[in-house]
């Protein structure tokens, strides 16, 4: 268990470093109408990332908490708030907690951060739709996510929907896992040095494609890393956590 705590706070560390460095500084200053649109795409794409790591749902009294984020390697072609800003890389970190519910066979799960003057908070509900334990056989599950990030100059409301699957290999300790879903984002302006942008709003929709793998070194300690296909760009999601 002291092992468990170690590399908890160590990847709670390395990855609040990807929401720091005044990512959003001077989104004040650089938002315009035709901004607005690939700057929701991207940050729609980063919250929808890393939301699921497997297609098993829990079995009650069944519990997990772990530390997830997503980055994306740089910002899309059209994001020019953060290209003009210098950005390259971007991200965020957040602490995920899961649990199932009694009777109802759903899982209900909530996160949240603050970093890098962002505030995340978010919850979801995840369902089976078919699961056994024959080897080379594929768990399946559905999920939906609502989260309010909120910053100084903007805010954002991210709904997603995932369907994820996992496969059961031989070897228990690795189970890669596919899954696609659609983030529908929206953004509202705050803060500009325009003041006629104040209170301007864009949504966006858009497709999510994952592929990765869920290791579990240890009992109830398990890792993640997987890749995003998202509006043609990448985005990487990692994952620490233990699940009993």
């Amino acid at each position: 268990m002291r092992t468990i705590k170690i590399l908890l706070v160590l990847l709670v560390c390395s990855s609040g470093s990807i929401a720091y460095a005044g990512t959003y500084d001077n989104f004040k200053q650089l938002v315009q109408s035709a901004y607005l649109k690939p700057f929701a795409k991207d940050l729609g794409g980063i919250l929808g990332a890393g939301t699921f790591h497997s297609g098993k749902t829990l079995s009650f009294p069944g519990f997990d908490v772990g530390v997830h984020g997503a980055a994306q390697s740089k910002p899309n072609k059209d994001n020019e708030i953060l290209k003009l800003a210098g950005v390259k890389g971007f991200g965020l970190p957040w602490v995920q907690v899961e649990t199932a519910l009694p009777l109802t066979g759903l899982d209900v799960m909530v996160r949240g951060m603050g970093a890098g003057g962002l505030t995340l908070i978010g919850g979801g509900l995840r369902a089976k739709v078919f699961a056994n334990a024959v080897p080379m056989t594929p768990k399946i599950a559905i999920s939906s996510f609502v989260d309010s990030l909120t910053h100084d100059f903007f805010s954002v409301t991210h709904i997603s929907g995932n369907l994820a699957a996992s496969l059961n290999l031989p070897i228990e300790i690795i189970s890669p896992y596919v899954g696609v879903g659609v983030d529908v984002t929206h953004v509202k302006v705050k803060q500009s040095v325009n003041s006629t942008l104040v209170g301007l709003k864009e949504t966006t929709t858009e497709p999510r494609f994952t592929v990765g793998v869920d290791f579990s070194p240890l009992p109830l300690l398990y890792m993640h890393g997987g890749y995003n296909l998202v509006h043609a760009d990448s985005v990487y999601e990692f994952g620490l956590g233990v699940r009993f």
